[in-house]
């Protein structure tokens, strides 16, 4: 007869959201190497990834709903942004700026909800 059925995709790719940007310093230089985190604060859920050579970071696969996104690298203020709010099928452009300075001190960037994210096509 019939076997079980697993069903892990709750989301079709066009159903999800992509985060993507270059993290830079003062001087506007790229930053290589930065720990970019996303987290929903609905669910917990952590997708993290380091910026490339040329400082950019793209996380896809995010179901729609409230983020914040942190950036963190040794030498640099750490950066947070709260009130994320990502649509169905969205693709946010969001650039960071670190600054130096010791990893205690945090910059916080702001909220975004989803009339002023901006959307790529």
């Amino acid at each position: 007869m019939g076997g079980a059925v697993n069903f892990h995709v709750l989301y079709g790719q066009g159903d999800l959201a992509t985060v993507t940007g270059v993290v830079t310093d003062s001087t506007k230089a790229v930053i290589v190497g930065v720990t970019v985190t996303i987290r929903n604060t609905d669910t917990n859920i952590e997708h993290t990834m380091a910026t490339n050579e040329d400082g950019y970071f793209t996380i896809t696969e995010l179901p729609p709903g409230p983020y914040e996104l942190t950036a963190s690298k040794p030498g640099f203020n750490r950066y947070r942004e709260s009130n994320i709010v990502l649509e169905t099928g969205q693709q946010l452009k969001n650039d960071i700026e670190l600054k130096l300075g010791s990893r205690g001190d945090e910059r916080h960037g702001g909220g975004r909800a989803p009339e002023h994210a901006g959307r790529r096509h």
